[in-house]
């Protein structure tokens, strides 16, 4: 991990990095689409990008054009129920001032439908003959950490 530090709460993390299930990766210098770009010069493609902010948001100022998603305060545009739903696969998550309730509830209908999306990528890229599904990438981005998982 980047900054050495063990997460405060670990729900599985730390064994599944060091089992090599989640791969900790370079800082992030530039993400564009599903590319990402590391610090050391790599790059990745992914089918998914999740970036956990913390508990406060400050998504408007490092988010390009976040106008279809977000107001002015940086709030989602669409109010409660289907504030979480986003567009162009950005979603957003503890966003309902409803507290941890309403932040549980995001993540579930957002996993929901991230499964659902990767599920149906994952269907069309099997050959005929395949006898197994390909695994989905998934970057998780929570600072000061990132990592892939793959699903």
């Amino acid at each position: 991990m980047l900054s050495g530090k063990t997460p405060v709460i670990d729900r599985g993390s730390v064994s599944r990095i060091k089992s090599k299930r989640i791969k900790v990766v370079p800082v992030i210098v530039n993400i564009n689409g599903t590319n990402i770009e590391f610090v050391d010069g790599t790059e990745q493609q992914f089918d998914a990008i999740i970036f956990a902010t913390g508990y406060r948001s400050g998504a408007k100022e490092w988010l390009k054009d976040y106008q279809h998603v977000l107001d002015d305060e940086g709030m989602p545009k669409k109010k409660y129920r289907d504030h979480w739903k986003g567009e162009n696969g950005l979603y957003c998550a503890g966003l309902s001032g409803r507290g941890l309730d309403g932040i549980s509830a995001d993540a579930t209908h957002i996993a929901a439908e991230i499964r659902e999306l990767l599920k149906n990528k994952a269907l069309s890229r099997l050959q005929p003959r395949a006898s197994c599904s390909p695994k989905c990438s998934l970057l998780v981005m929570y600072f000061p950490f990132s990592y892939v998982v793959l699903v």
